[in-house]
């Protein structure tokens, strides 16, 4: 995962923030390295490891 936004391709940053409900701008202020968003970032690839898991044969 990355620890910064700006690594992030801009159509991703976007695609995010639709998904979050903010505007991609207010993704710059978030701290991609902290404790926090380690956090978010296990509950992420756990998600997708459950729908992984589910729709591989």
């Amino acid at each position: 995962m990355p620890t910064l936004i700006s690594p992030i391709p801009r159509d991703a940053a976007d695609y995010l923030a639709e998904q979050l409900g903010v505007y991609a701008v207010e993704l710059s202020g978030y701290d991609f390295g902290g404790r926090t968003a380690r956090r978010h970032c296990a509950e992420i690839l756990g998600r997708v490891a459950k729908i992984f898991a589910l729709t591989t044969p």
